[in-house]
């Protein structure tokens, strides 16, 4: 034990090396499925309700004012979060960053 063969080119390996010292071929695992972060999805969720709520926005109504505002902060720091630590869900992490900056927007515009 403790040989494989490359994934790339087929030459005989030690298990434990990142990388074919022949190829130089990636020899990790990629079948396995990464699990998003959960803070990927919740700020997803948030940011989205966040911009929906913008749609039907009333500037008289500060309360739905502090709400978008309450719900789109917590979706940029959250989705911020899980871009600095670097866990798997990026692209919604940046969708929830978007979507949370343009209710921003849409609300804080048009006051």
């Amino acid at each position: 034990m403790g040989t494989i063969f490359c994934r790339g080119c087929g030459k005989q390996i030690h298990e434990s090396a990142p990388h074919c010292p022949q190829c130089g071929a990636l020899q990790t695992n990629n079948s396995a499925p990464s699990k998003v972060s959960w803070m990927s999805i919740v700020a997803i969720i948030i940011g989205g309700f966040g911009f929906l709520g913008s749609f039907d926005f009333n500037p008289h109504d500060k309360d739905q004012v502090i709400g978008i505002a309450f719900l789109t902060v917590i979706s940029i720091a959250l989705a911020g979060i899980s871009l600095h630590q670097g866990k798997p869900g990026r692209t919604l992490s940046i969708v929830s960053i978007t979507l949370s900056v343009l209710a921003l927007l849409i609300c804080f515009g048009s006051l």
